[in-house]
């Protein structure tokens, strides 16, 4: 009868011996004996699989009956062990067989038609793995159609397309009228309801302009939907292949009743705009060929031929109102579609967090950390949490969590790091108003203060538990031997700068016997960077110094973290000449310091400057007045009197535009600016609780000076009787401003 049935281990051929009671098996294009004879039988209407039996025919010729059912497998067909897992319920299809017919007609087969199945080699080239999505495919294939049909009526729209384009036979099915059951089916499995498809629509196109986000022009990503037009495309092939109503105006101008050809076509606004009508170009090119078409059977034609062109103008006319109204709807719908959507997308979110949030909390997990991941991609999204998906989530999201918990101590951790040094800071202030910590010349800032292992041993020590005053109270009892190792490495340093930049000879740099060289008016640093504040340096400001401050604070002297002086050189130069002022002064270059010559305070002439009335100069001013000259020319200095000194600070402490923020608060570490010495006393009250100032609560800063004076000439008497002519300007240069 032409059959053959696989059996797994051997095949099967008509007259075998074998006797088949019951094979199961898959039966794809099996020819009948009988077809094409005459009283064949048919197989039942195809209707859902509500029973066992879905086909039956009987086979008169070869008196085999066939039964084609599709039974679940349920737990209870069969005895199981007690290892053994139960069975998934999956279609079957059973052929049963009369085993007497079967005996009868198959006796004639003998051993020697038997063939056994030949073995592969092992070095056959294996057979290339099969993609599942064909494979899948293939299997629908052999399934009766009300089968599939049943399955398709479970799917969406959008799921249908993609099955349409995946194999010939799901678009031979698909898009045959026989399948409109199906789709409508499909249409209403969408969650938020899909218009029925309007008359001018098939289904696949009606699921194709809802569903999918292609250009229906260039095929890529489209967005824009223009309901009354039916078309959806990207913004460029919108604006191409859409044209306004005067534009088609001009263009088919030499188109005999164009306007009679735009009343047939619907129309849109493009981007919700009224100032014109929209067309789509092809629509105009195949309606202008249709009313040509018309017009030439009316002139060729019987008279009923123009009684059936105003019907079918009619007729367009009602179906464009229809488009009108039908996309005036689907607008509607698509606005409602997206709030609906957006809302339970927010509704889906919610629950997701509340659902992840729950189980992480029963993990062990902090809320803070789990607070911090809540906004990650994986969290935020609009999709349901169930047991697998939670099996797949669990472990990125138990990392997700560590993580953010890592980062929360880290940030605790500062946190708390910087209130004990913020409680250090305290401890330091609180000493420095009864004790001169340091010498004001070179100090150490409050931050590599904090930063010695005297205080890093309170502050890093292990554990979340806060620290008091009281705490560094060890690492104040020995703070003054730091203080004085601190000085004794950077004076080392500076002592270097001074032998590598020609300064004295010094034996051992080393040594604290030295260090009084540091101390001497003559002692001066340059900055090789040049930069504009104050370029001479001597001991007792260096740490003012931009480069080394800009290396140290931030927001205020509790961020310091270092002072080094890479940027200066010794400055031979201005040491040389500087001597000469000091032996002016009447004091020996070799012993005098910086406090030696701002106690004297004496005010000199430069003699290279012209002009009768030269500016006064203090010390300090003069060594900075020493670059203007070129060293070659330099003449050298002029020493004023004791009582042309006096006069000069007495008017230097007249003029109402001298500057007298001279004084800066030793005890503020937050960088404040100098203040003036008037309202020094009540500073210290209001702020550090001190009524009786002393000098080490303050420093004086000896680059801020004040503005340079020079002495009035003496106006010489005219004599009687000369004329006025006699005074000339130039006699009296020094009055001119």
């Amino acid at each position: 009868m032409g059959l053959t049935v696989n059996t797994g281990a051997r095949t099967l051929k008509p007259r075998s011996r074998v006797k088949v009671r019951s094979i199961v098996v898959l039966i794809k294009d099996v020819p009948c004996c009988c077809d094409g004879v005459e009283g064949a039988p048919t197989p039942l209407p195809a209707h859902r699989p509500s029973s066992k039996t879905v086909m039956v025919a009987t086979c008169r010729q070869s008196e085999v009956t066939f039964s084609i059912s599709y039974n679940e497998q349920s737990d209870s067909d069969r005895v199981r062990a007690n290892d053994e897992r139960p069975a998934k319920k999956k279609a079957r299809a059973k052929l049963l067989l009369n085993t007497d017919n079967v005996e009868s007609k198959l006796t004639d087969l003998g051993d020697a038609d038997y063939e056994e199945t030949q073995k592969r080699k092992a070095n056959a080239v294996k057979p290339k793995k099969r993609d599942p999505k064909k494979l899948m495919a293939e299997f629908l294939t052999t399934l009766p159609l009300d089968i599939v049909f049943y399955i398709f009526g479970q799917l969406e729209p959008l799921d249908l397309l993609r099955l349409a384009r995946s194999t010939r036979t799901f678009r031979r099915y698909l898009m045959s009228k026989t399948s409109l059951s199906v789709w409508k089916l499909a249409r209403a499995n969408v969650r938020w309801g899909v218009p029925d498809c309007p008359s001018d629509q098939s289904e696949p196109q009606w699921a194709n302009l809802i569903f999918t986000n292609d250009c229906m022009f260039c095929g890529q990503l489209g967005k824009l939907v223009d309901w009354a037009l039916r078309l959806r495309g990207c913004s460029w092939c919108i604006n191409r292949n859409l044209i306004d109503r005067a534009k088609a105006l001009r263009v088919f101008r030499d188109t005999e009743s164009i306007d009679d050809v735009l009343e047939l076509l619907p129309h849109s606004t493009k981007n919700g705009s009224a100032l014109s009508w929209f067309y789509v170009n092809q629509d105009i090119d195949n309606m202008v060929v249709t009313v040509k078409d018309w017009k030439d059977q009316v002139l060729t034609d019987t008279p009923e031929a123009m009684a059936r062109y105003e019907a079918f103008k009619a007729e367009r006319k009602v179906d464009v109102a229809k488009i009108l109204r039908n996309g005036e709807d689907c607008l509607a719908w698509s606005l409602d579609r997206s709030r609906l959507r957006s809302n339970d997308d927010t509704r889906i979110k919610a629950e997701r967090v509340r659902v992840i949030t729950e189980r992480l909390l029963e993990a062990g997990h902090d809320h803070r950390d789990i607070e911090e991941i809540l906004w990650e991609p994986l969290v935020d999204k609009a999709a349901e949490i169930t047991d697998a998906r939670w099996r797949t989530l669990s472990t990125r999201l138990t990392k997700l969590v560590t993580e953010a918990r890592q980062t929360r101590l880290e940030e605790e951790r500062h946190i708390l790091i910087a209130d004990r040094r913020e409680v250090g800071m305290q401890a330091v202030t609180q000493y420095k108003k009864v004790h001169s910590l340091m010498d004001h010349s070179l100090a150490p800032p409050v931050g590599e203060v904090l930063l010695s292992p005297l205080f890093e041993n309170v502050i890093q020590q292990d554990g979340d538990a806060q620290v008091t005053p009281q705490d560094f109270d060890v690492a104040i009892a020995g703070l003054p031997n730091w203080i004085q190792d601190w000085k004794r490495s950077k004076m080392t340093e500076l002592l270097r700068i001074v032998a590598d930049g020609g300064g004295p000879p010094l034996p051992d740099t080393s040594s604290d016997a030295n260090f009084g060289v540091l101390r001497l008016a003559k002692t001066f640093f340059r900055c090789r960077r040049l930069h504009t504040d104050n370029n001479i340096h001597t001991v007792d400001h260096i740490g003012r110094h931009i480069c080394i401050k800009r290396q140290h604070y931030f927001f205020n002297d509790s961020e310091a973290v270092g002072l080094n002086f890479e940027c200066l050189v010794y400055n031979a130069n201005t040491s040389y000449i500087v001597e000469q002022l000091i032996a002016l002064a009447g004091l020996n270059p070799d012993t005098a310091t910086t406090v030696d010559m701002d106690e004297l305070n004496a005010r000199f002439y430069c003699q290279n400057c012209p002009g009768g009335a030269t500016l006064a100069r203090s010390w300090r001013n003069c060594a900075r007045h020493v670059d203007e000259h070129p060293p070659s020319e330099f003449v050298g200095w002029t020493r004023l009197s004791v009582s042309d000194t006096a006069k000069i600070i007495f008017l230097e402490n007249t003029d109402p535009k001298s500057p007298e923020g001279r004084i800066k608060c030793a005890l503020c570490t937050d960088g404040s600016r100098h203040i003036k010495p008037t309202k020094l006393p009540a500073h210290l009250e209001a702020k550090h609780k001190i009524t009786s100032p002393g000098p080490h609560h303050y420093t004086i800063d000896p680059l801020i000076e004040p503005r340079l004076k020079a002495l009035p000439a003496t106006i010489p008497v005219v004599p009687h009787g000369l004329v006025k002519e006699y005074i000339v300007t130039d006699d009296y240069s020094p009055w001119r401003d």
